[in-house]
């Protein structure tokens, strides 16, 4: 991840659909959610700030969007489906492919942390912050304590709901909690996981 520039915030998604990446994977409609069969650039250049819009678009809303005059010059180029796709989801929307974020690495100079996602055996969810290199003791002969802390204000602030990246957005780096500042602002490497295609539970 890009790591340079003052005031760089970068907020990693809870969930990240990959339906896109998987070979021959029906593509759902950035509007209704329905099986898209037309790709636009030009409309995913005006809404791809949306943590949702992918420019992809069905049959139906591709009609209705570009019968816009400031949309029906677009270029749209179609998605090739098979008559297999077609008719599995004539009636239903496309279900997303999606992966959760379980890990986050953040380096600070030399000095790695990671936020991670822990659960419990009753199911609840927790997030931790861990710090090889929390203390210290001794010095040139020394050993570094490590340390774990549950941070539930974490699952607050990566909310992707709109009105929260707007709050990240217009709060001051001075007014956030220790441990959001360094998840936003250090962020390295995203981890995530498929629950259902995880070999091992």
């Amino acid at each position: 991840m890009h790591r340079f520039g003052k005031g760089l915030k970068i907020l990693p998604s809870l969930t990240i659909n990959i339906g896109e990446l998987v070979d021959n994977s029906p593509q759902d409609c950035a509007v209704c959610g329905r099986l898209a069969r037309y790709y636009c650039r030009e409309c995913f250049a005006v809404t791809g700030t949306d943590i949702d819009s992918s420019g992809n678009i069905c049959k139906e809303c591709n009609e209705r969007v570009h019968s816009d005059y400031k949309r029906n010059k677009h270029k749209k180029h179609p998605i090739n489906v098979s008559h297999e796709i077609c008719t599995s989801y004539a009636n239903k929307p496309v279900e997303h492919r999606e992966m959760e974020l379980f890990a986050v690495i953040c380096i600070e100079t030399s000095h790695y942390v990671t936020f991670a996602k822990c659960e419990e055996p009753d199911g609840v969810v927790k997030w931790c912050f861990f710090d090889s290199m929390a203390d210290r003791v001794g010095t040139k002969d020394g050993y570094n304590v490590p340390s774990v802390k549950e941070c539930p204000e974490i699952i607050e602030w990566l909310s992707s709901e709109k009105q929260n990246r707007e709050r990240i957005i217009n709060t001051d780096d001075k007014e956030m909690p220790d441990r959001v500042r360094r998840i936003l602002g250090d962020a390295y490497v995203c981890l995530y996981e498929s629950k259902e295609m995880a070999m091992y539970k």
